[in-house]
């Protein structure tokens, strides 16, 4: 049961990834497009943000943007 659960989670992150390697993505936005819970999505991406893999990008309204980090060299 954790093997699924953390495979579900690897594929959530990846798919709020791919979202934000176009173009910097606000949670309610991800939301829409994955048609995942915005709760759900600001988790992702807040333990996303915590390893330093995404990064806040401004502001659209009242919400902030994410987008990935550049890789280290």
């Amino acid at each position: 049961r954790t093997q699924a659960l953390l495979k579900e989670q690897k594929g959530i992150r990846k798919q709020i990834c791919q979202l934000m390697r176009e173009t910097p993505r606000a949670i309610p936005e991800l939301s829409e497009q994955t048609g995942i819970p915005a709760h759900e999505i600001l988790w992702h991406v807040t333990a996303l943000k915590k390893y330093d893999l995404v990064v806040e990008e401004g502001m659209c309204g009242e919400y902030y943007l994410y987008k990935m980090a550049e890789k280290k060299r």
